[in-house]
């Protein structure tokens, strides 16, 4: 049970990485490091995807999911990118099963658990929640929020504070 907990939450974690990709170099070590994320065939050109040739370039998924990020993964929305990978009914003849991929795991997941779409409150990027308290993406971002926390309050009571510390050394001085 908690293996298959852990790979969910790895899946999760890939398509969050997948959406917060920016450039065709960035792609292209995302395809060659999670291979088994999507099929080999989606990265083609002209690629056949639920038997109709159509765009096949990685940012026209990535858009779908993005959009599905920002509405919380409605169903209708989790539908469309799941069934955008299916195979065309020639692909299917011969073989017993249908592959299904961890991408389509990994939105079925959303769709069910949508309160784990999240965007940092630091640096903006999508991530995905292990437990619903978590606002930021990374420690780093968490403790860079920290920082500017720390920081803005001690604007503010400035001189509160030290004019505190200040009578404090007085009277132990007059002591």
């Amino acid at each position: 049970m908690k293996q298959r907990a852990t790979n969910e939450l790895r899946n999760l974690r890939t398509l969050a990485d997948f959406s917060n990709l920016e450039t065709a170099e960035q792609a292209d070590y995302f395809r060659h490091n999670y291979r088994e994320f999507l099929p080999e065939e989606f990265w083609r050109p002209g690629v056949l995807l639920a038997g109709k040739r159509g765009p096949s370039d990685w940012r026209y998924l990535q858009s779908g999911v993005r959009a599905a990020w920002r509405e919380k993964f409605p169903p209708d929305a989790c539908l469309s990118l799941i069934v955008f990978l299916a195979i065309s009914p020639e692909q299917i003849e011969g073989s017993e099963s249908v592959k299904v991929w961890p991408y389509q795991k990994a939105i079925m997941t959303l769709a069910t658990e949508p309160w784990r779409a999240r965007f940092c409150k630091s640096c903006g990027n999508r991530y995905v929640a292990d437990k619903p308290g978590r606002v930021f993406c990374s420690d780093s971002c968490a403790k860079e929020a920290r920082k500017l926390s720390k920081r803005i309050s001690w604007t503010k009571h400035r001189d509160e504070w030290r004019g505190s510390k200040k009578r404090q050394r007085g009277r132990r001085q007059a002591q």
